[in-house]
């Protein structure tokens, strides 16, 4: 009879494999050993199937939670499946009509991402927790405050002076890094309020949304000048 494996080592075995997979993707991306139509292909396959990957995942995180938990697990698949509907909206036009798919239907789905997973993030919140939940809100403002600050310096004061070729180019490439900047600090907010229990998961939750959150502002601030292409090093954060 063949012993089953216990959630922990399992779940393991699933970290290393995605290490070596975001590993073996970075490597392939930075080495530049594809390039053109194939780069294209292999890159939007990699970024749905990690995706996907992810949504299959919460799902099955949703389907043995309880509670608030439970909610929370499920509004978040909803996030998940509106990021893949515009990933696969993304894919029929850069690799079926061959045109570049900024802006289109599929932004509206990416947008809608962040926005969702609040929702789910707002839902992990434990409402049983510290007393002191002013302090927690005041840690939420600092670094709300200064991620904006970061977030202009960086991306947003630049297309504020450069403009874009449409006003929805313009609301988009803004769009983009102020919703994950409200995401990521929400995120922020949840990890410091997290019972120890559940501290690694939303550590893991939050680590994923900033990088997210990075790729977001650099594909906004690339996609403005007409400078990004599939393939660009900002995938690796959406991987």
């Amino acid at each position: 009879m063949t012993a089953v494996e216990p959630p922990a080592l399992r779940t393991t075995h699933v970290a290393i494999a995605a290490a070596v997979v975001l590993a073996a993707f970075s490597v392939w991306l930075l080495s530049g050993w594809s390039h053109g139509y194939v780069l294209t292909v292999i890159d939007d396959l990699v970024i749905v199937a990690a995706s996907l990957l992810a949504l299959f995942f919460t799902v099955l995180a949703a389907r043995v939670a309880h509670g608030r938990l439970r909610t929370a697990w499920w509004v978040l698949v909803a996030a998940l499946v509106a990021w893949n509907i515009g990933q696969f909206i993304w894919i029929y036009y850069e690799l079926l009509l061959r045109e570049l798919p900024f802006p289109s239907q599929a932004d509206a789905f990416f947008v809608a991402f962040p926005v969702v997973a609040c929702v789910a993030l707002v839902l992990f919140l434990d409402r049983s927790g510290p007393q002191f939940r002013s302090l927690i809100l005041l840690d939420g403002v600092i670094v709300a405050g200064s991620l904006f600050i970061v977030s202009w310096l960086l991306v947003m004061g630049d297309l504020y002076e450069v403009g874009a070729a449409s006003r929805l180019e313009f609301f988009l490439s803004l769009a983009y890094p102020i919703f994950d900047l409200v995401v990521v600090t929400v995120a922020a907010v949840v990890l410091v309020s997290a019972h120890p229990g559940q501290r690694v998961v939303m550590t893991l939750l939050t680590v994923g949304l900033i990088c997210m959150a990075v790729a977001d502002s650099g594909y906004a601030f690339l996609s403005a000048q007409r400078q990004y292409f599939s393939g660009d090093v900002v995938d690796i954060g959406w991987v």
